[in-house]
């Protein structure tokens, strides 16, 4: 069952493709009263002018497809893993972010890095691939992305944090004490990757060149 959020995504893509290819009268009428229907709840949700909505979602019209974003999940050279605590809900994640035009994961996740920590390293392996939508993050409606495992840092790496996040810490994947983290998403299992991936091997070599 879609959450309330994830079902007006799902109408508005919809009605933005349908607009973009039908050609019938009674169609685009259709498509256009879906758009109003979400544009209204959005509104009504978001307190934003309803006009101003719709006209900023017709500015979208073509085939709508998931955002795609990166993972750049960073260790040191003990093993730990790099969080940072998001400055909008203190949550703690890994640094990520979305892939920009004209860039590929690999390429993403090293800008993400160095943007997020000052870090400067590059991604070792895909270590998993995820689909996510508004009931794991209500802020994302729907998402694929890819975990990059990035190379090691040295464990005196300096931290220079952006204006995303407030704080970070190091922590061991393999502690006990990682429920105790208030997590932001799926974030969590990354770890499960992290594991997998160092005991057993299994992962997919990136390669964007």
């Amino acid at each position: 069952m879609p959450s309330r959020i994830a079902a007006y995504e799902i109408i508005k893509s919809i009605a933005l493709e349908g607009l973009n290819y039908a050609t019938n009268e009674y169609d685009i009428n259709r498509y256009q009263r879906l758009l109003d229907i979400v544009s209204k709840e959005y509104a009504d949700l978001t307190d934003h002018d309803v006009a101003l909505l719709k006209e900023r979602y017709l500015q979208d019209i073509d085939v709508q497809t998931p955002h795609a974003g990166v993972l750049a999940v960073t260790a040191d050279t003990r093993g730990h893993l790099l969080i940072l605590k998001r400055s909008d809900n203190g949550l703690w994640c890994h640094p990520a972010g979305w892939i920009d035009f004209g860039e590929n994961p690999f390429e993403a996740a090293i800008r993400e890095l160095k943007e997020e920590t000052g870090l400067i390293s590059k991604p070792q392996a895909i270590i998993g691939l995820l689909s996510i939508g508004a009931e794991e993050y209500p802020m994302i409606l729907h998402q694929v992305a890819l975990r990059l495992y990035m190379e090691p840092v040295p464990v005196d790496s300096a931290i220079q944090l952006s204006h995303e996040h407030t704080d970070y810490q190091w922590i061991d994947p393999y502690s006990d004490n990682l429920e105790t983290i208030d997590w932001y998403g799926t974030s969590d299992e990354v770890i499960k990757d992290v594991i997998k991936y160092r005991e057993s091997g299994q992962f997919v070599q990136p390669d964007f060149s």
